[in-house]
């Protein structure tokens, strides 16, 4: 179909001193650390455009326009604390 994008093929790449598509054991603080990671990253892009659209850079927002973006902007903000957590929570 004209004009619609093409899927990105997954690309696998390494993290946290692991080969690419080599995540670590489960359980272990290395995983927690790659999970941390791999929910960060893609968290931190969606957050950025988040803010460029709230700012006005695709243009004026209407009321309601800018009230789902202000949530979406809210459930980003809990998933990387939830990341952030994995990160530097307790761990036993």
């Amino acid at each position: 179909m004209p004009g619609t994008p093409s899927p990105l093929p997954a690309v696998p790449r390494p993290c946290c001193g692991h080969p690419a598509g080599s995540p670590p054991a489960a359980g272990t603080g290395a995983y927690l650390d790659w999970v941390s990671h791999e929910v960060r990253s893609p968290l931190t892009v969606l957050a950025g455009y988040l803010e460029a659209l709230l700012d006005g850079v695709g243009g004026e927002l209407g009321a309601e326009q800018r009230e789902l973006l202000l949530l979406a902007r809210g459930g980003a903000e809990r998933l990387t604390g939830f990341a952030e957590h994995l990160l530097h929570g307790p761990r036993t």
